[in-house]
């Protein structure tokens, strides 16, 4: 069932990794980029939530529960940024708590990762456990200095991210498998 279902750890991954690189260039390059790195946000939640639900499909638990918990968070992220907003419900302390409380599921998420030695994957993981932390903790002290540092580990996440996206289409793609 798997192989003639398709594979899409390519596309939920590559819209992950276009996120964290639009984030990266947002705060490290240029702040006027903040629209780009909404809608980028806004497309990784919807890749990765149907990458998510694809994998559950597949039988693919671990990675579905790595997609779907990214891609619905980021929905819910985005919607903050626009509804939230505009019906005022958005401060510092709630920007902080909805980003801080997403280290919970992404702490227990990398356990899997570290136990079967996949560095890939591990490196992905210390790196946006390492950027929900400073970017969680910047918008809640309203700190550039700590939002600077989660856009460099935005960056760093991202590296791992679109690897293991190149990985999953190198093995699925022209010439793969024998074909």
């Amino acid at each position: 069932m798997t192989k003639q279902f398709g594979n899409p750890g390519v596309f939920g991954l590559a819209t992950f990794g276009f996120a964290l690189a639009a984030l990266s260039f947002q705060v490290l390059v240029n702040p006027e980029a903040a629209g780009a790195t909404l809608y980028a946000i806004l497309v990784a939640a919807i890749g990765e939530t149907i990458a998510g639900m694809w994998a559950i499909a597949r039988g693919d638990t671990y990675v579905a529960g790595i997609l779907t918990t990214f891609g619905i968070w980021l929905f819910g992220f985005y919607m903050m940024r626009t509804q939230g907003e505009e019906l005022g419900l958005v401060n510092p302390a709630s920007e902080g708590a909805y980003v801080l409380l997403l280290l919970i599921p992404v702490v227990y998420l990398a356990i899997p990762a570290f136990r079967g030695r996949l560095w890939v994957f591990s490196v992905a993981f210390v790196a946006l456990i390492a950027l929900l932390f400073f970017l969680g903790f910047g918008y809640y002290f309203e700190s550039e200095m700590l939002r600077t540092i989660a856009g460099v580990l935005a960056l760093i996440a991202a590296i791992p991210i679109f690897y293991l996206s190149y990985e999953e289409a190198a093995a699925e793609g022209p010439g793969a498998q024998g074909e």
